[in-house]
């Protein structure tokens, strides 16, 4: 039985990066496929490649920023990082390419992907996020993919509903889980020497990101600036980048302008790009993330940190039991905040809808049955039975 076919595993950004990079180092691990892992260079992360195992031939690097911000930014952005995913797969002829997620970046891939040919094995699928274009973008790379990993039943069967075969789609839990799993964590003491802040009774991390589905002002991140600052004198607030979507830089520029004026107060923190290992420290020794990231729905819950959900930028995914949602008015931020911050998180019971690990494990057992399967790339549409 030959194994050997060839993988790529393509990363874009600062969130998908240890997680692909992870199925990457278990199926090199496993030594069954030629794995080849692609990642962007400008993502603070690269400490992690440097394990001597692994050859050095199989990390292909590129350096790419995305800004995001306008629409024509983004376009234009699409236009250029075209080019560099064809010059990869046209040079290096994969027989597999694995991608995750829901972002304008993955969907070009995937589409690339197909004018060579290349089945797309694409994880995270099903999932709905109502109030972000990435919704669409998420299907639209369903049905370019020929193989799908998803979250959890729930999502396995949407995709069915999108016409996929039930023989290509499998419920394997998220990699995130995985990753999570093994991590080996920076503790309370690390996390006060490197970022210079005394951690309070209240630590509120503040991950926040465009809503692109709507065409009005975002009203709700100024509500929730204003429902912080009636905490600055008595929590540590911490707020991470907003993603390259369109009126990002408006958000970063809220949020300077935010602790400028608080610039007496030394519990305030502002971070860029600092690595996936950082911020899930950060994100564990939290007491509560707030905003409207996915990371307050998948890691969060997992690593018992509670999340107040805004918005709908998120809507539709499924939700644990120490997520709790706002509708971003300033009155229900308040509301959740003073709720939130006097929970005992320990007794909230999880119900795990990402799954509790080895989701890798299983995403390779099922490559082993795809590698000696011609033409994955070719697909029936699977019509739904009506009554």
């Amino acid at each position: 039985m030959k194994y050997k076919k060839k993988i790529c595993f393509f990363s874009t950004n600062r969130a998908d990066f240890n997680y692909i990079y992870s199925i990457f180092n278990f199926f090199n691990e496993k030594n069954l496929f030629d794995n080849f892992f692609i990642f962007n260079q400008n993502n603070n992360n690269s400490n992690i490649l440097k394990d001597k195992k692994i050859d050095k031939k199989k990390l292909i690097k590129y350096k790419f920023k995305f800004l995001g911000n306008t629409e024509s930014n983004i376009v234009d952005e699409i236009s250029k990082f075209s080019k560099i995913v064809g010059k990869y797969l046209s040079n290096y002829k994969f027989d597999f390419i694995f991608i995750i997620g829901d972002r304008y970046e993955a969907h070009l891939i995937a589409s690339i992907a197909n004018v060579y040919n290349l089945p797309v094995v694409h994880i995270h699928g099903g999932e709905v996020t109502e109030g972000s274009y990435d919704d669409k973008f998420r299907h639209s790379i369903t049905k370019l993919s020929s193989i799908h990993f998803a979250a959890n039943k729930v999502y396995k069967r949407r995709i069915m509903q999108m016409g996929e075969s039930k023989k290509h789609v499998f419920s394997t839990g998220s990699p995130t889980i995985d990753f999570l799993k093994n991590i080996k964590f920076y503790d309370r003491k690390f996390l006060s020497k490197f970022f210079n802040i005394n951690f309070s009774n209240h630590n509120i991390l503040v991950c926040y990101n465009s809503i692109t589905n709507m065409s009005k002002k975002d009203s709700d991140f100024d509500n929730l600036l204003t429902a912080l600052s009636e905490y600055k004198n008595r929590s540590n607030i911490y707020f991470s980048l907003a993603n390259n979507d369109v009126n990002n830089l408006e958000i970063n520029k809220s949020i300077k302008s935010f602790i400028k004026k608080n610039k007496s107060k030394k519990n305030m923190l502002f971070f860029k790009d600092i690595g996936s290992k950082l911020f899930l420290s950060l994100l564990k020794e939290s007491d509560l993330i707030i905003g409207n990231s996915s990371s307050a729905i998948i890691e969060a819950p997992y690593l018992g940190t509670a999340s107040i959900n805004i918005g709908e930028r998120q809507k539709g995914r499924l939700m644990d039991n120490s997520v709790f949602n706002s509708d971003g008015s300033l009155i229900s931020i308040r509301k959740n905040l003073n709720k939130v911050l006097q929970l005992d998180n320990n007794k909230i019971k999880k119900e795990n809808y990402y799954g509790t690990g080895n989701s890798i494990k299983k995403m390779h057992k099922y490559m082993i049955k795809f590698s000696n399967t011609t033409h994955v790339h070719k697909k029936k549409f699977n019509d739904l039975k009506f009554k």
